[in-house]
């Protein structure tokens, strides 16, 4: 009786390390979340739908984006950190989320402390726009008049201490030019503020780039490290020279909680990578008119150190009189 006993106790054993060891197989053996903290449409959260189904195809399981917006991004990023490293739940990151709200107010999370970075996917064309009916043909033209006439500039940003606001006031401040700021909550409401004349001039993402297709809107320098592709012309930032960080465009891409180990770092990576060089995915971008900018986890992490940083210092020296 008791040789039976523990020989079912044996076989017990045995089955629960079997069942164990396959229930814990090779990542992943269960659905992944990307966790996008904006809203469903943006151009962060249409990133991450167009990833989606081709991590999945490659990794063979589910993965579902799913949205908790709030607070610029900030809310639905702090529930993210919380959670398991263990692969199983990524969030979406931007410059926003990543960059410029932490550096801007105390938040429950630290980018350089709380986030396995993982992969940079998307770069957006962020520029400084005016009408095509404007009297500036190119950006130095524009920097000489507002130099001349104090005041005469009001520009729009999406948000104070956001993108467009700390560039602008970093330009200024290096030329001397004084011009007016004018915040809104993102950048589609900048279009019709534009458009209307109720502004001279606009700090945008993508969403200038049908209205310039258009011949409605003109981009005088693009505040990234590369030209855009769709429109070639353009100058860059740097090329009047500025020196300041450039990589902030490209900083949108996926991340973990902090402790993601390595093997399921270098997997998920490694789909990153398969799926940014897929057709669909350069389709989607192109939609977005944005460029597919690949950045394993090495250099993604590496260029929002150096973001944060440089912008952190760019932040600085707008509070300095």
């Amino acid at each position: 009786m008791m040789i039976k006993k523990i020989s079912l106790l044996v076989i017990v054993f045995t089955f629960s390390l079997v069942f164990s060891s396959l229930a814990s197989g090779p990542f992943p053996t269960r659905p992944i979340e990307i966790v996008v903290p904006y809203d469903a449409g943006g151009g962060i959260d249409l990133m991450a739908r167009t990833l989606a189904p081709k991590m999945s195809e490659i990794l063979g399981q589910p993965v579902v984006v799913i949205n908790k917006p709030g607070a610029s991004g900030t809310v639905g990023t702090a529930w993210a950190c919380t959670r398991n490293p263990d692969g199983y739940t990524l969030f979406a990151v931007s410059p926003s989320n990543a960059l410029f709200f932490p550096l801007i107010q105390k938040l429950e999370y630290q980018p350089l402390r709380d986030f396995t970075y993982i992969a940079g996917l998307m770069s957006q064309p962020y520029g400084i726009q005016v009408k095509t009916d404007a009297p500036w043909k190119n950006f130095q033209e524009f920097l000489d008049d507002a130099k001349k006439n104090p005041g005469k500039i009001k520009y729009s940003s999406s948000g104070v201490y956001g993108f467009g606001h700390v560039f602008m006031e970093n330009i200024g401040k290096d030329r001397g030019i004084t011009w007016t700021h004018v915040p809104f909550k993102g950048d589609a409401s900048q279009i019709p503020a534009i458009l209307g004349g109720h502004v001279t001039a606009s700090t945008i993402a993508a969403a200038w780039v049908p209205h310039a297709k258009e011949n409605r809107l003109r981009t005088l320098v693009l505040l990234t490290d590369k030209r855009f592709s769709d429109f070639p012309d353009i100058p860059l930032l740097s090329e009047f020279g500025f020196n300041y960080y450039m990589g902030g465009a490209s900083l949108n891409g996926i991340a973990a909680p902090k402790g993601l180990p390595k093997e399921i770092l270098e997997k998920l990576e490694d789909a990153m990578r398969v799926a940014a060089e897929s057709p669909p995915f350069k389709e989607g971008a192109k939609k977005l008119s944005h460029e597919v900018c690949f950045q394993n986890s090495k250099e993604f992490s590496h260029s929002f150190e150096k973001g944060f940083n440089s912008i952190g210092d760019m932040i600085k020296k707008m509070t300095v009189h």
